[in-house]
């Protein structure tokens, strides 16, 4: 697992811009799980900002240390004013640091609006 690092909040963190179907933005002391073994390096964290819950995953085969990597990602937001907007399973470009990473998307959710930002991610300690 790679070490805790000083994400914009330090080791144990989400930092969230979503920019549609509805604005997200802020950041999270959470708990954030980064595994990697076997050249596999897999990532997720769930927090709450601004009253709306984010869940997020990344997966990437063939991680062989920090850099750029194709991955398949996972991000929900869900709203009570407004509901659930999720994509599942996309495939994305993800940055890897030695202390997390970070990731942007814009697709399609299964409901139709398309689901948009970034997410910054500092593994727990």
């Amino acid at each position: 697992m790679p070490p805790g690092g000083a994400g914009a909040g330090g080791p144990g963190s989400l930092t969230v811009d979503i920019t549609s179907p509805i604005a997200v933005a802020g950041h999270a002391s959470t708990a954030v799980s980064c595994q990697s073994t076997a050249r596999r390096y897999v990532e997720s964290g769930t927090t709450t900002v601004n009253g709306r819950t984010v869940s997020q995953s990344v997966r990437v085969i063939g991680y062989n240390g920090p850099g750029s990597y194709p991955a398949v990602i996972t991000v929900s937001v869900v709203a009570p004013e407004s509901g659930r907007y999720a994509i599942d399973a996309v495939p994305a470009t993800v940055d890897i640091t030695s202390a997390g990473g970070s990731m942007s998307f814009s697709t399609s959710t299964t409901a139709g609006p398309t689901l948009a930002g970034s997410i910054t991610w500092a593994c727990s300690g």
